[in-house]
């Protein structure tokens, strides 16, 4: 039994007026029920203290960045003395300059998200910004994906075309096809091996840029159309 000693009157209050689903009360004794409650309430106080760490880490980060500036404040990122990733440690700090500092993110939504997902929504414009931020909150406890943040982001832009040039790097590439309809990667690969097979004189590209693509495909979980039996004859 968890013990309710070290545990404040308005926490025990507030477990006591969490709701669980029924399938999760059922078997349970009153005794066990009311110690879920409890624990889950300070899950969620966790996650609340968690969020504002991850806010307070960034705004340190965006405080750093703004004293050493430029090359010093990329070679710190790059050195590990900040005791994260590079990247990551940069997006934190965009994150608190275009997105926390306005204030409109709650700190429990904070540490219910990643940070891919909040730097998505840092540096998109103010429009668009404010739909992810009522969608993350909307969501609550759901959790707000990057795919979520990815659609919204690039809503309304043109259809993205898949260059020669993106095909020869691999995380540029993933990100683009991340933010194109499946029918639209079908639409490129199925030109891929098009072109592969009308160009000999290309060929070799022209695979390469095939093989690139399928092997984006695959790990975007997207099934690799097949060609047109008509490729083959107009070729």
């Amino acid at each position: 039994m968890l013990a309710t000693r070290s545990l404040t009157e308005e926490q025990v209050r507030a477990g006591m007026m969490v709701t669980l689903p029924s399938e999760t009360s059922k078997g349970l004794s009153k005794t066990e029920v009311d110690e879920v409650k409890l624990l889950v309430h300070l899950s969620k106080e966790a996650g609340d203290t968690a969020g504002k760490a991850m806010m307070a880490c960034a705004e340190h980060l965006s405080a750093v960045k703004k004293i050493v500036k430029k090359k010093g404040w990329t070679a710190l990122c790059d050195s590990g003395a900040l005791g994260m990733g590079s990247k990551q440690a940069q997006m934190l700090a965009l994150c608190q300059e275009r997105l926390f500092a306005t204030g409109l993110i709650p700190s429990n939504a904070v540490a219910n998200v990643s940070v891919t997902t909040l730097y998505l929504m840092a540096s998109a414009d103010d429009k668009k910004k404010g739909e992810m931020v009522a969608a993350l909150v909307e969501a609550g406890g759901s959790g707000f994906t990057e795919k979520e943040a990815r659609a919204i982001k690039n809503k309304g832009k043109a259809a993205r075309k898949l260059t020669v040039t993106d095909t020869m790097d691999m995380e540029k590439l993933k990100e683009k096809i991340e933010a194109m309809t499946t029918p639209q990667v079908a639409a490129e690969m199925a030109k891929s091996i098009k072109e592969a097979k009308k160009y000999q004189i290309n060929a070799s590209m022209n695979k390469r840029r095939a093989d690139r693509l399928e092997k984006a495909l695959k790990a975007a979980g997207i099934a690799i159309p097949k060609a047109d039996a008509t490729d083959s004859e107009e070729a």
